[in-house]
């Protein structure tokens, strides 16, 4: 408020125990409400508060009336935020700079699919329509996609 910036409606804030993102918001279209989730990883004891406080400055400039995106009102709010309170908000923020153990959130993937043309690699958890019909995906290259790890039952 300080700043002049006026936040848009808030429906619900929440914490996202699944995600890797930092935070999201996303408008309701039909109420203009806008609900907001942080990453649980941003509340553990170790990360710094300031991480969480800018993730979640980040997340509120997207409530501002033509907020969305990461251009235009989004990015003069951040970068009012940033001179006046000395803060870091950017688009994206690294794990290191949030202060965040990247080890011990690495995730693991049960699949691991590969294109046989430019070699992307395509990791998946869960059994899904790519891991068990890769015959029917390209990838964007054009190439055929093939299982590369083994499947492993849980």
């Amino acid at each position: 408020d300080s700043c002049g910036i006026k936040p848009g409606r808030i429906s619900e804030v929440s914490v996202n125990f699944r995600a890797r993102r930092w935070g999201i918001c996303k408008m309701d279209r039909l109420t203009g409400a806008c609900s907001i989730e942080i990453s649980s990883r941003l509340l553990e004891n170790e990360t710094p508060y300031k991480s969480l406080l800018e993730t979640v400055l980040h997340e509120l400039c997207h409530t501002i009336r033509g907020g969305a995106g990461h251009t235009g009102v989004w990015k003069r709010a951040v970068t009012l935020l940033n001179q006046t309170y000395g803060y870091n908000i950017k688009r994206v923020n690294s794990a290191e700079e949030k202060g965040v153990d990247e080890t011990e959130t690495e995730k693991t993937y049960k699949y691991e699919l590969q294109c046989e043309r430019c070699g992307q690699v395509f990791r998946r958890q869960k059994l899904c329509p790519l891991v068990e019909h890769p015959a029917r995906y390209r990838c964007r290259c054009g190439g055929r996609i093939q299982l590369r790890a083994p499947l492993l039952h849980s």
